[in-house]
């Protein structure tokens, strides 16, 4: 299949979702389903306006509503489908939602990192890394699947990051993403090439 630009594969945007209140107040979300703030909102907008000319085929969003509010925004420059799927959903925190890394390290008797937080299974009723890398390994064998030139799919910092890990063989604790950022995936064959 002849892609973007006559390359061969399929080109495959990241979008995180625009900002809440619990992302400026340092709060991990995973499954708590917190809406954009305004600021949020103008993020989805402006990001929408950069990628105007682009002809996007399909969107793919994570059903949680701050990353389906950010789809149907981007969404009203190209009218195209919008799938919701719960795969994309961040890691579920269970009772760690809506804490900070601070009050985090309180309840787990140690002072962790953000990268050691991403990177480890604990003990408290938390979604376990392999639950979300299968998950996610579930959706990227069906992305790869489907026929399509450009997606775009707007998702979680984390479950995004797992996602290029495993296309790309990049360590997920390397990859960060801020609100409204892109990162550009162009897939062909058994080949992924990232860019920023």
């Amino acid at each position: 299949m002849l892609g973007i630009n006559g390359k061969a594969g399929k080109e495959v945007l990241l979008i995180r979702h625009g900002e809440t209140d619990w992302n400026v107040a340092g709060r991990f979300q995973g499954h708590a389903d917190i809406p954009l703030n305004a600021n949020g909102i103008q993020l989805a907008y402006s990001v929408a306006k950069n990628l105007r000319d682009l002809k996007i085929e399909h969107i793919i969003s994570s059903d949680l509503s701050r990353a389906a509010e950010t789809a149907r925004i981007i969404n009203r420059d190209f009218n195209v489908e919008i799938t919701l799927d719960s795969r994309l959903r961040e890691r579920n925190m269970c009772p760690l939602e809506g804490m900070t890394l601070e009050e985090i390290s309180g309840i787990v008797g140690r002072k962790i990192t953000l990268s050691e937080f991403v990177g480890e299974d604990f003990s408290e009723k938390v979604e376990s890394l392999s639950s979300l890398r299968e998950r996610i390994r579930s959706f990227v064998s069906d992305l790869i699947g489907m026929n399509f030139g450009r997606c775009l799919i707007v998702g979680h910092g984390g479950s995004l990051a797992i996602m290029i890990s495993q296309i790309a063989g990049i360590p997920h604790e390397k990859i960060h993403f801020e609100n409204c950022e892109i990162k550009k995936l162009i897939m062909a064959g058994n080949n992924c090439v990232i860019e920023e």
